[in-house]
């Protein structure tokens, strides 16, 4: 079917943005070059650099609105039911098919590639990804402890604890060319986490 005559183009800045996430993961970020994306975008190299200054301000770019979108998705994810063991399921379930994802295991191997000569890509990554998501179980870890179904004295401390204890050694798995969980091993991670945490946070824990 032909296309509409009168149908918008995606806005410059999409166009720029799509051709250096198809180059870097293809070619490798430290093998393209601006000539090329700005090619693949069908734009001048001039209006790649008016739009984001240099290559690495692209790169920058790109890794902050992945970890902006994981973000997202994981943090809709959290909402209280009234079954916390349920909410903390689901949550772990989209945390972790997020985090073991083909597409964000590239993406974080190339930022923490940068991240030594340029940090302000992991600060970045951080206050649009984990940050983001740390908040949101924050704040739901203090709906429930108010609504009574938990005990969190530092609910953001208790955040921290369930989040660390989702992701365990998975970077450390990825780093060492491992393979990672499939979608069993992540069921059996999710329900280990949600048992040691509602151990120590639940009220019959805490004999309240």
């Amino acid at each position: 079917m032909a296309k509409k005559a009168n149908q918008k183009k995606p806005p410059t800045q999409e166009l720029i943005l799509a051709a250096a996430i198809k180059l870097f993961l293809e070619q490798g970020y430290r093998e393209s070059n601006l000539d090329d994306v700005a090619k693949v975008a069908g734009v001048t190299k001039p209006t790649v650099y008016s739009h984001f200054g240099s290559k690495h301000g692209l790169l920058l770019a790109i890794v902050q609105q992945h970890a902006e979108g994981n973000a997202q998705r994981i943090s809709t994810s959290l909402q209280s039911s009234g079954d916390t063991e349920a909410d903390l399921l689901q949550f772990g379930h989209v945390f972790l098919s997020r985090l073991l994802s083909r597409d964000a295991m590239r993406w974080r191997r190339l930022a923490l590639s940068e991240t030594i000569d340029h940090p302000e890509i992991g600060k970045a990554i951080y206050a649009a990804g984990p940050a983001r998501v740390i908040k949101a179980m924050t704040n739901y870890l203090k709906q429930e402890t108010l609504a009574g179904r938990l005990c969190c004295e530092d609910p953001a401390m208790a955040a921290e604890a369930f989040i660390g204890m989702l992701v365990g050694i998975q970077p450390i798995r990825d780093c060492a060319g491992k393979p990672m969980p499939g979608k069993a091993k992540q069921e059996k991670i999710c329900q280990s986490a949600v048992k040691m945490f509602l151990a120590a946070y639940g009220l019959e824990a805490t004999g309240n």
